[in-house]
């Protein structure tokens, strides 16, 4: 399983429909991202705040929002997700603001009648696409990604600017200033690749070429710190590795960058609710 928090969309807009969760690696992208609850209960954290969403709730991401979604376990949930670049979106950019929400959570009471319409008439869009061209995209059990081209979404601008725009209206925007995202940027794709190595702040500061202090600054702003960060690339790929291979769980444990049992133990059993053996158990 990639852990890059960073992710570029390789097209311009995405649509992802889940039907099950399980260790999804925490995410940040350029993109807005919009979410709509079907069936169940979603529990995310976005920007360090633990959140559920409800059938009817919605989720207004603005760009470089780090988010992440909880395991489902055995409960039935079913959410879309729209994400696209806001440069898509005729008119937008002048109006939208360069902040994270303060809580990007609208329960559907607080929506109005044409905002699910709206959602929904961009995901039929999305459905008739996919069904005229056959379906290309990722597709694997509990959920797929479907991306189109600029091409392909010319008629649906004018529909996502209008829906960003009434989100925009429910949410009340951060006054602090946004993160350095270039610096964001190193940071992220550093680790990256050294996540499972033994990488401390002072290591990732000398790699970035900036103070200890300006890696801590940079991840209180969006929410969490850097040894949390870590962990959560750590424990993500632990649960990979032991749902998706027959590896001993002391070899997952050290592939995955722990080299201390109950550290790892630890650290797992806060992320997931249960111990890498009950995971291990469970396939």
């Amino acid at each position: 399983m990639d852990a890059l928090v960073y992710k570029k969309h390789t097209e311009p807009f995405t649509f992802r429909r889940f039907s099950h969760l399980s260790a999804l690696p925490v995410g940040m992208h350029e993109e807005i991202e919009v979410l709509f609850v079907r069936k169940g209960q979603v529990s995310m954290g976005v920007n360090g705040r633990k959140i559920s969403l409800f059938p009817g709730d919605m989720l207004f991401n603005t760009p470089f929002t780090y988010h992440e979604f909880h395991e489902s376990g055995d409960a039935p949930i079913s959410f879309d997700a729209l994400i696209f670049r806001p440069e898509i979106c005729p008119g937008l950019g002048p109006l939208l603001p360069a902040a994270f929400p303060k809580d990007s959570h609208i329960p559907k009471e607080r929506l109005n009648a044409m905002t699910p319409m709206l959602f929904d008439e961009v995901v039929n869009f999305v459905l008739r696409k996919k069904e005229e061209a056959g379906f290309s995209g990722n597709e694997s059990a509990g959920h797929f990604d479907l991306g189109l081209s600029y091409e392909e979404i010319a008629d649906l601008g004018p529909y996502l600017t209008v829906l960003t725009l009434e989100l925009s209206k429910l949410v009340e925007f951060e006054s602090e200033e946004m993160p350095d995202f270039s610096l964001l940027r190193k940071i992220l794709r550093y680790l990256a690749d050294h996540f499972t190595e033994d990488v401390s702040r002072d290591t990732l500061a000398d790699a970035c070429h900036v103070t200890p202090n300006s890696i801590s600054r940079v991840f209180s702003e969006i929410g969490t710190s850097f040894r949390e960060y870590l962990n959560s690339l750590r424990v993500t790929r632990a649960y990979s590795l032991l749902t998706t291979t027959d590896l001993p769980i002391r070899e997952v444990m050290i592939a995955s960058g722990y080299y201390n049992q109950g550290t790892f133990n630890q650290n797992f059993l806060a992320r997931f609710k249960k111990t890498p053996r009950e995971i291990r158990e469970k396939q």
